[in-house]
């Protein structure tokens, strides 16, 4: 938004940073020229729920008294509201209502179903719609932009659309490329990666991952597997990587739990290859993973299933190796293929790279994006100023 020429603050309502991540421990300051702030002078989450739900009340108190003061100054035009179309939270509907007395038009970023669309929904959910009191929507992908225009018909909505893939930072993912190359061993076994939680549809992930690696090792003892991002110690984690011969996790199976931004693209550079097999469901369908994006981006070579918009942007060996979802031995494949074909996969990576380039990278939208928050607000196509 920035580069597109809008005047751009960034305000987090809640106090999202982990304790062990290293970043952004000031609860204000400016980033790539871009202030931030934390109303409820909290950036990092505390370990207790109590402390966190009382941090959660008092920040949001404060960023609606904060947003009140930038539209008084005349310093605010519009409001991007990220990552709230999920599912319904107190804090999101408190600034919903806030922003609407204020009268200041709001974007919200929908890169994940709706929580209409989920199964299991909740009363207040049930009772309220993502899209209420919203000006604009940006959309990642084409099934959110058909829902959104299908909802804002059938509610007789004024709804500003705009369909973005999801962003990365290629310049970011060259000088880990770089690190990861100059502190890489040849000597080492070769290294498939996954990054994730151990969410629900991770578990199912892994578990593919699991099964593809048991058929993987009849060939290739020495291949490992790195877990990255989930905690070593979740039962329900363990329970659905592949099993060694003690009853424990097998030992070609590293599990590095949650690690830093810097040393997660290290990661990345030096893995054989990045592993993604998206189930075939429609929470995967609705969504191009920023993970994806980032994978790409960091010169590797990517495996993933042909789910959703991954076909709009990867083809099978061209850019990336891109197998049907659910199919454990053309998972397992495309894993040997990697590993036995170091030049062709690197190919294949270059490829993927140049998408990450072309696609993905975030100043190839800015202007777009700035001029769609410009018309939101009613200032036409003059660039005016945005918090998110």
């Amino acid at each position: 938004m920035k580069e597109g020429g809008a005047d751009v603050r960034v305000v987090c309502a809640r106090a999202v940073d982990r304790v062990d991540g290293g970043t952004n421990r000031a609860p204000r300051g400016t980033w790539r020229g871009i202030p931030f702030e934390y109303p409820g002078g909290v950036s990092l989450r505390a370990a207790s729920l109590i402390r966190r739900r009382a941090d959660d009340a008092r920040a949001t108190l404060y960023t609606v008294a904060r947003l009140a003061r930038l539209k008084c100054e005349g310093r605010l035009d519009c409001v991007y509201l990220y990552v709230a179309g999920q599912q319904w939270t107190p804090v999101a509907a408190v600034l919903g209502a806030a922003l609407r007395a204020l009268k200041v038009p709001v974007v919200l970023e929908l890169n994940e179903l709706p929580w209409s669309q989920r199964p299991a929904q909740t009363l207040l959910q049930r009772t309220r719609h993502p899209l209420a009191g919203m000006r604009g929507v940006i959309a990642i992908s084409r099934y959110l932009a058909s829902w959104a225009r299908r909802e804002a018909q059938g509610r007789h909505q004024q709804l500003e659309i705009a369909r973005l893939p999801i962003l990365v930072d290629t310049d970011e993912m060259n000088a880990a490329s770089e690190a990861g190359a100059a502190s890489a061993g040849r000597s080492e076994p070769p290294a498939v990666l996954f990054a994730g939680d151990a969410s629900s549809q991770n578990l199912d992930i892994l578990r593919l991952i699991g099964a593809a690696m048991a058929q993987v090792w009849r060939s290739l003892p020495e291949c490992r597997l790195i877990c990255v991002g989930a905690d070593p110690a979740d039962a329900a984690l363990r329970a659905v990587l592949p099993q060694g011969w003690d009853g424990g996790v097998d030992a070609r199976v590293e599990l590095l739990g949650f690690v830093s931004r810097a040393d997660l693209l290290v990661l990345y550079a030096r893995a054989t290859a990045l592993l993604l097999p998206l189930p075939d469901n429609l929470a995967s369908a609705a969504r191009f993973p920023t993970k994806l994006g980032e994978y790409l981006a960091a010169r590797r070579p990517v495996i993933t299933t042909d789910v959703g918009e991954v076909g709009l942007y990867l083809s099978d060996g061209e850019n990336a190796f891109v197998v049907p979802p659910g199919d454990v031995a053309a998972f397992a494949a495309a894993i040997r293929e990697v590993v036995q074909d170091p030049e062709r996969a690197a190919k294949v990576a270059a490829a993927g790279f140049r998408v990450a380039q072309t696609r993905f990278h975030y100043s190839q939208h800015a202007a777009e994006l700035a001029g769609f928050l410009s018309r939101c607000s009613g200032r036409g196509t003059t660039a005016g100023r945005a918090t998110t």
